[in-house]
């Protein structure tokens, strides 16, 4: 679900109709009493929503489990589509302010490995699905996995953060299309747990 409102959301998925079934969806999901999570792609069509999406999803859907925050992957359709890239650093105070409405109404939330790299969320890692999961590998697992990745890079400025250890890097196809002036280490103010 991209989307709280009805038009924009066919617009960004190009399929009309795609709210109503998708809102039905999830309906019939609860009814069925399967888990659910409604995950939404961050763009450059709904990243200023997102708020009101996180306060439309809570109170439609009370029942469900979680939110999940993607950011859109910088492939070969959103390559040729740069514009519907927004860069990370305008869509994070955005997410930032649904993040903390989903503290206050206690929805869970998180920031999936397609989400947006920790620096720009630093107050939120623990919601990072990255940190997860490198917190609980080994220094050589993590070194590993980081060198493994191929859709995303490190910069030499990562050295210099405290996620570092616990961060795969930046989307290559983001860099291509935003360059890697905003990619800044966070260096303090965070006490990792």
């Amino acid at each position: 679900l991209h989307h709280h409102d009805e038009i924009m959301s066919d617009l960004l998925t190009r399929a009309p109709g795609t709210f109503s079934r998708t809102i039905k969806g999830i309906q019939t999901l609860h009814r069925c009493g399967v888990p659910i999570t409604v995950n939404i792609v961050i763009n450059a069509g709904n990243y200023r929503d997102l708020k009101p999406y996180t306060q439309f999803v809570i109170r439609r859907f009370p029942f469900i489990d979680a939110i999940s925050f993607s950011f859109i992957m910088c492939g070969a359709r959103a390559q040729n589509n740069p514009a519907m890239v927004p860069r990370m650093s305008e869509a994070a105070p955005h997410l930032k302010e649904a993040y903390k409405y989903c503290l206050k109404k206690k929805m869970n939330f998180a920031n999936p490995g397609c989400g947006v790299p920790t620096c720009f969320v630093p107050e939120f890692y623990e919601y990072s699905f990255e940190y997860q999961i490198m917190k609980n590998q080994s220094p050589n697992l993590r070194l590993s996995m980081q060198r493994n990745q191929t859709e995303k890079t490190k910069l030499p400025v990562c050295t210099e953060c405290v996620f570092d250890d616990y961060c795969l890097g930046v989307w290559r196809g983001y860099l291509d299309i935003h360059g890697t002036d905003e990619i800044k280490p966070v260096r303090d103010g965070v006490v990792l747990r």
